[in-house]
C-alpha cells in the first residue's frame, strides 16, 4: 500500500467512529430537550420530526461509508500474502459487521508500516 493511500485509509478508518459519536451528541443534544423529549409530540408538527430525519440520513450515510471502507478492506485483504488464511476472513467480517470499532484496529495492526527494529 502505498503511503499516500495509506494515509487516506487512516482518516477513512476513523470515520464512521467520528460519524457515530457526533450523531449521538446530535440526538442527545436534540432529544434531551424540547418537543422530542414527548414521543407523542414526534409526528404532529412537520417540523418537529425534521431532527429524527437528519439523524437517519446521517446513520444511513454513515453505514454506506462503513460498507464501503469495508469493501476496500476485503480487496486489500485477498491481495495481501503475507496474511493467513484465517486473517483473510476474519478482518474484513469484522470490518463490515463492527467497523466503528475494527476499522481503527485494522489500520494500526495491518496497515501501518513496522519499525524496521520489529521485521
Amino acid at each position: 500500500m502505498s503511503p499516500t493511500l495509506r494515509a487516506l485509509f487512516g482518516v477513512a478508518a476513523f470515520l464512521p467512529l467520528t460519524a457515530v459519536v457526533a450523531l449521538s451528541m446530535y440526538l442527545t443534544a436534540t432529544v434531551s430537550d424540547g418537543p422530542l423529549a414527548d414521543p407523542g409530540n414526534w409526528f404532529r408538527d412537520g417540523h418537529v420530526a425534521e431532527p429524527l430525519l437528519v439523524a437517519g440520513g446521517g446513520l444511513v450515510a454513515t453505514a454506506f461509508l462503513q460498507l464501503a471502507i469495508g469493501v476496500f478492506v476485503v480487496v486489500h485483504c485477498q491481495n495481501r500474502r503475507d496474511l493467513s488464511g484465517s486473517e483473510r476472513v476474519v478482518w474484513p467480517i469484522a470490518c463490515i459487521l463492527v467497523g466503528s470499532i475494527a476499522l481503527p484496529m485494522f489500520f494500526f495492526m495491518r496497515t501501518k508500516p513496522m519499525a524496521p527494529s520489529l521485521r
